[in-house]
C-alpha cells in the first residue's frame, strides 16, 4: 500500500480542497456584501425558517445586530453551503478533482523510506552512497525532457541484486529535484489509477514488473498513457526479464508500444573500483577488496550481503547465515522447524503475496508474532490479511531452497499444488529466478539435497502446467527465427538476444530449450557479423561453446551442429570485416568439430564442413597461407567423391562454391595448372545431371569462369582469357539462364575485368599487344557490357546497375586508347546510363559515375579537347551539388581529383591563363577548406599550394572558409 508520507499528502490535499471550497463561499459572501450590499443570510434563513423557532430567535437577534449578520454569519452560512456541495460526488469528480488534481494516489512517494526498504533486513542506518551508475542515470535522465510526447516509458532489465531498483530511486530523486511528481507504483492501489490525471509532470517506477503485474502491466501502461492528457508522464519498467505488455485492445497496444523509448537499458555488473567505493561507503573492512570483488561478481547486493555476514567469505554461506538469523534452526537439519512459521515463509518465498487465510488453510494456525520477526515493517492487522512477498530475491531463494527438503512431504505437496493452481506464473518466475541466480544449481548439477528438492518442484510444476512449458518452447522458436529475418534492426536483435538468454536461464536443464538456443545464437551471431559487431560474434560463440561442452548436452547433434555453424559464420564475418587472420583461428576450431567421428555420417555437419571450406579457403588465401588452404581443398575433393553425400544438393552447392573460391585465390605468379584443376572441378559438378538445370549452380560456374579470366588477364595471357571468355558467353547465353539477373551480373563483371586487363596491357612493354588490339579488346567486351546496360530486363536491378557503373568506370579509364569518336561514344553511353541511374542508382553506383566523369575530363583534356573537358566538368559539378553527396568525403575526393586533373591538363596545354583554370583553383580551394582533415585532398592541395595550411598562410586568396 501507499506509504505514510503519500497518505498524509493525500489527506492534507483533500482537506485543503474541501475547506478551500468552503472558504471560497465565505469570500463570495464578503464580496457580495461589500460590492452590492447583498446579504445572502436573508435567502439562507428564509429557506430554513420553518424548521425551528430557534432559528427565528437567532434571526431576531441578528436583526438587532446587522453588522454581525452581514459580515460574519452570512458569509459563514454560504461557506457551509459550499462545504456541503464540495462533498457531492458528481461535483467533486467533474469540477474539483478535474481542475485541482491530486498527486498520484497509487504510489509510494517517500524516497527516503523506499531507499531504506532497499537495504537488507539486517542492515541499519542511512542509505549507502550511489556509486557506479552515473552513466546509466544520465541516460535515464533524458526521459525527463518535457518536450516531445506526453507519455514515454522505458524498460530497465538486469539480474537480481544488480541495482536496478536503486537506479530507479535515484532517477525519481532527479525528477523530484526538477519539480516533478514522483513515486513507485503500488500494485495494491491500482484501482485509484482509473480516474487519475497528472496534475503536473510525473515520473513513476514500476518495479518487479513481471512478478508484481504479469499480464496487467499492459493495462497499467495504457491507463498511465491516458492520464498524460495535459502533462507528461515518464515511466521506468524494472524487471529481470524483458517486460512485454499484454494488451488485448489493438489501439491500446499500438499506443503503449509507440510510447516506449527504443531499446531497453540492461544494467550490468559494477566495475571493480565501484565495488571498492561501495565497501568504503559501507564502512566495512572485514573482507579484503580482492575477495569482495571476486565473490560479489559486480553485484552490489551480493557485496552488501558479504560485508554484513559475521564470518562468511562466499555469498551462499552469507545467505545461509542471514536466513538462519531470521529463522533460527534453519541450518540445523536435525532440528524440527515450527510449521506455523516455516509454512507461510515457504509460501511467501514461492509465490508471494499470499492471502493469510489461504496459508491457514494449508498449514493451520499461524504465529503472527513469529511473522513479525521477519516482516519488520508490517503491522499485525496487515499480516492478518496478506503475507507480502519476501524480498530481496537472494533471501527468498535461500529460504525456499532451505525449506523445501525440511517441510513434511504431505504439506509440501499440498502447498505447492495450491500455489500452482492459483498463481502458476509466480511459481514459474520464482523457479526461473533460482535457475538464473544460483550458479551451483546451473545446467543440471543436482548432487545436493537442495537441488534435488528443486528438481522435484520443477517437475511438479511442469507436469501440472504443460501448456506453460509449450509456450516457452514456442516463444524460443520465434526468437530463433527472428535472427533469420534480414530486415531485423540491431536494436531488435539486442532485445531478442536478451529475451533468449533470459528464457533459457529459467530452464537451463531442458534439452528442448537448449536445442532452440543453439540455432538462435547462430542466427543472431550471423546478423551481428553482417553489422561488423565482432565482439558480439565472439560472445555468442563462447556461449555456444559452453553449451556444447556441457556434459548434459555434449552428445546432442543439433547443439554441435549449431556450434559448427556459428564458427562457419564467424569465419565469414571476420573475412568480410577485413580480418582474415581472425577467420583462420575460427577455421582451425571448426576443423576440430567437423572431424568428430560421432557426426561423420551427419549430412548437416558435412554441409557445414563444405561451407566452412569455402570460407577458410578465402581466409587463408587472403593471408597468403597456401599450406593451410590445401587441407580444406582436400576436404571438398573427398566430399565430391563420397557416395553418401555427392548427390546431396545442399552439400554439393557448398562444395562447388568452395572450388569456385579456390579459383579466386590462385595467385598470378603460381602455375595455371591449379587454376585449371579447380575450374574443371566446378564445371564437372555443374554438368552433372542432377545439377545441370539449377540456376544457383550455374551462377557459381559463371563466377569461377570470371575468376579464371581475371587470373589470366592479370598475367597478360589474353589467349586463355579470351578462350575462357567464349566459354563464359556460352553459359550466359544459354536460353535456360539468359534472364537470370545474377548470372548477368557476373557476366558484366567478366566484361569489366576484361576491359580493365586490356587497358592495363599498354603499361606492360612486352604485353605483345598493339594499340589497335587493345582498343579492339576494350570495344568487344564493352559492347557486351553495353548490351546488358540497354536490356530492359535488368534496367531496375540495382546490383546489375552497380556492376555496369564499374565497367563504365574501367572503360572510361582506358579512354586514351580511343579516338575522338570513341570518346564521344563512351561519353554518350555514360550519359545514357546516368539517366537510368536517376531513379534507382545507389551511392556506390553514383560514385562510379562520378569517377567515370573525371576519367572523361582527364582524357579529353589530354587530347586538348578543352570544350569537352569543360562539359564533363560541369556534369561532375551537377553530381556534387546533390544534397546526399555534397558532404560525402569519398565524393569530395573524386571532385578534388577532377579539379586537380583539369588544372594540370590546362597548364600542360598552355592554357593556364584561361578563366576556367582559375575556376578550378577556386573550386579546389573551397573543397580543401570544407574537408580540412581529408588526407588525400590536403596532399593534393600541398602540391599546388592550396592546402588549408597554405591558404591560411597566404591569407585565403579565394576567401575564408
Amino acid at each position: 500500500m501507499a506509504d505514510s508520507l503519500t497518505d498524509t499528502v493525500l489527506k492534507r490535499r483533500s482537506a485543503a480542497k474541501t475547506g478551500g471550497f468552503a472558504l471560497a463561499g465565505v469570500g463570495l459572501g464578503l464580496l457580495l456584501k461589500a460590492a452590492f450590499g447583498f446579504e445572502p443570510a436573508d435567502a439562507f434563513f428564509s429557506s430554513i425558517e420553518s424548521l425551528t423557532d430557534w432559528f427565528s430567535g437567532v434571526k431576531t437577534w441578528l436583526d438587532a445586530n446587522p453588522d454581525v449578520r452581514g459580515w460574519i454569519v452570512g458569509p459563514v452560512a454560504l461557506g457551509l453551503l459550499f462545504l456541503g456541495f464540495a462533498n457531492i460526488g458528481w461535483l467533486r469528480r467533474n469540477l474539483l478533482d478535474r481542475f485541482f488534481p491530486d498527486p498520484p494516489p497509487f504510489v509510494r512517494s517517500d524516497l527516503d523510506e523506499a531507499r531504506r526498504r532497499e537495504q537488507m533486513l539486517s542492515l541499519e542506518g542511512p542509505p549507502l552512497s550511489f556509486v557506479g551508475r552515473e552513466a546509466e542515470l544520465d541516460e535515464l535522465a533524458r526521459l525527463l525532457d518535457k518536450g516531445g510526447e506526453r507519455f514515454v516509458w522505458r524498460t530497465v532489465t538486469g539480474p537480481s541484486g544488480i541495482g536496478k531498483t536503486r537506479l530507479g530511486l535515484e532517477w525519481l530523486n532527479r525528477a523530484r529535484a526538477a519539480g516533478w511528481d514522483w513515486g513507485i507504483v503500488d500494485r495494491d492501489d491500482l484501482a485509484k489509477l482509473a480516474e487519475w490525471a497528472a496534475r503536473r509532470p510525473t515520473a513513476l517506477v514500476i518495479d518487479e514488473a513481471s512478478r508484481s503485474y504479469g499480464e496487467r502491466l499492459g493495462e497499467v501502461l495504457t491507463a498511465l498513457g491516458r492520464a498524460a492528457s495535459r502533462h507528461p508522464i515518464r515511466v521506468l519498467v524494472i524487471d529481470q526479464m524483458r517486460a512485454v505488455p499484454a494488451i488485448s485492445v489493438g489501439e491500446d497496444r499500438q499506443m503503449v508500444r509507440a510510447a516506449e523509448m527504443s531499446g531497453s537499458l540492461r544494467v550490468g555488473a559494477l566495475r571493480d573500483p565501484d565495488i571498492v567505493a561501495l565497501r568504503s561507503a559501507a564502512g566495512h573492512s572485514r573482507l579484503d577488496e580482492e575477495t569482495l570483488i571476486r565473490e560479489s561478481a559486480g553485484r552490489p547486493r551480493a557485496a552488501l550481503i558479504l560485508m554484513n555476514a559475521p564470518s562468511a567469505e562466499r555469498v551462499p554461506e552469507a545467505l545461509l547465515d542471514w536466513a538462519d538469523g531470521i529463522l533460527p534452526g534453519l541450518a540445523d537439519e536435525g532440528r524440527a522447524l515450527p510449521v506455523s512459521l516455516a509454512g507461510p515463509l515457504f509460501l511467501s518465498a514461492l509465490a508471494g503475496p499470499i492471502e493469510t487465510d489461504e496459508a491457514r488453510a494449508i498449514f493451520g494456525p499461524l504465529s503472527i508474532e513469529a511473522l513479525l520477526r521477519f516482516y519488520l515493517e508490517a503491522e499485525p492487522d496487515a499480516l492478518e490479511r496478506s503475507l507480502p512477498p519476501i524480498v530481496p530475491d537472494d533471501l527468498a531463494q535461500e529460504l525456499l531452497l532451505r525449506l523445501l527438503p525440511r517441510l513434511d512431504l504431505r504439506l509440501r505437496e499440498k502447498a505447492v499444488d495450491r500455489m500452482i493452481a492459483t498463481a502458476p506464473a509466480l511459481v514459474e518466475m520464482r523457479l526461473g529466478s533460482i535457475w538464473r541466480n544460483c550458479p551451483d544449481l546451473r545446467d543440471g548439477e543436482r548432487a545436493s539435497q537442495r537441488a534435488k528438492a528443486l528438481e522435484w518442484l520443477q517437475t511438479r510444476l511442469d507436469d501440472a502446467r504443460p501448456e506453460r512449458v509449450a509456450a516457452v518452447h514456442e516463444r524460443l522458436r520465434e526468437i530463433a527465427n527472428m535472427g533469420l529475418q534480414k530486415s531485423i534492426t540491431p536494436g531488435e536483435c539486442d532485445e531478442g538476444l536478451a529475451e533468449l538468454i533470459a528464457l533459457v536461464s529459467t530452464r537451463p536443464f531442458d534439452p528442448v530449450v537448449r536445442r532452440f538456443e543453439a540455432p538462435a545464437l547462430v542466427n543472431f551471431g550471423m546478423r551481428y557479423g553482417e553489422w561488423g559487431r565482432l565482439d558480439e560474434v565472439e560472445r555468442l560463440l563462447a556461449r555456444c561453446d559452453r553449451l556444447a561442452e556441457n556434459p548434459l548436452f555434449s552428445d546432442v547433434t543439433e547443439i554441435r551442429i549449431g556450434q559448427a555453424r556459428g564458427l562457419s559464420n564467424a569465419i565469414c564475418a571476420y573475412v568480410d570485416a577485413g580480418r582474415p587472420d581472425g577467420g583462420e583461428i575460427w577455421a582451425d576450431r571448426l576443423a576440430a568439430i567437423v572431424d568428430d567421428p560421432r557426426f561423420a555420417d551427419t549430412p548437416e555437419m558435412r554441409e557445414i564442413e563444405a561451407a566452412g571450406a569455402a570460407l577458410a579457403i578465402v581466409a587463408f588465401g587472403l593471408t597468403g597461407n597456401a599450406a593451410q588452404m590445401d587441407p580444406w581443398k582436400n576436404r571438398i575433393e573427398i566430399l565430391a567423391e563420397d557416395p553418401r553425400f555427392n548427390r546431396d544438393f545442399e552439400i554439393m552447392r557448398e562444395v562447388v562454391k568452395a572450388a569456385m573460391n579456390a579459383t579466386s585465390q590462385c595467385e598470378p605468379d603460381r602455375s595455371d595448372k591449379e587454376l585449371d584443376k579447380w575450374l574443371k572441378f566446378v564445371v564437372n559438378i555443374a554438368g552433372r545431371a542432377e545439377f545441370r538445370d539449377l540456376d544457383i549452380v550455374k551462377r557459381i560456374e559463371v563466377q569461377a569462369h570470371v575468376n579464371a579470366m581475371r587470373f589470366y588477364g592479370n598475367r597478360r595471357d589474353f589467349e586463355n582469357m579470351e578462350r575462357l571468355g567464349r566459354d563464359l558467353i556460352g553459359i550466359i547465353e544459354d536460353p535456360r539462364f539468359e534472364g537470370d539477373a545474377e548470372i548477368r551480373l557476373y557476366g558484366v563483371r567478366g566484361d569489366s575485368n576484361s576491359i580493365n586487363c586490356y587497358a592495363k596491357a599498354r603499361e606492360i612493354p612486352d604485353s605483345g599487344l598493339g594499340s589497335e588490339q587493345i582498343a579492339d579488346g576494350i570495344a568487344r567486351w564493352g559492347r557486351r557490357m553495353l548490351a546488358v546496360a540497354h536490356d530492359v530486363r535488368f534496367a531496375n536491378v540495382e546490383f546489375v546497375l552497380l556492376e555496369i557503373s564499374t565497367a563504365l568506370m574501367n572503360a572510361t579509364d582506358a579512354c586514351e586508347h580511343f579516338d575522338e569518336s570513341g570518346l564521344a561514344h563512351w561519353g554518350a553511353e555514360l550519359t545514357a546510363f546516368r539517366e537510368k541511374a536517376e531513379a534507382i542508382g545507389s551511392r556506390a553506383t553514383w560514385l562510379n559515375i562520378a569517377r567515370a566523369t573525371v576519367n572523361l575530363m582527364l582524357t579529353n583534356g589530354r587530347g586538348r579537347l578543352f570544350k569537352e573537358m569543360r562539359h564533363w566538368g560541369e556534369r561532375l559539378e551537377t553530381i556534387m551539388c546533390r544534397p546526399q553527396f555534397s558532404a560525402d568525403p569519398d565524393f569530395a575526393e573524386v571532385d578534388a581529383s577532377g579539379a586537380v586533373n583539369a588544372m594540370v591538363t590546362l597548364v600542360d596545354g598552355g592554357r593556364g591563363d584561361w578563366p576556367v583554370y582559375n575556376h578550378w583553383r577556386k573550386h579546389f580551394a573551397r573543397l580543401a577548406r570544407r574537408f580540412p582533415v581529408h588526407a588525400q585532398i590536403q596532399e593534393w592541395g600541398h602540391q599546388i599550394g592550396l592546402s588549408v595550411l597554405d591558404q591560411r598562410r597566404d591569407g585565403y586568396p579565394f576567401g575564408d572558409a
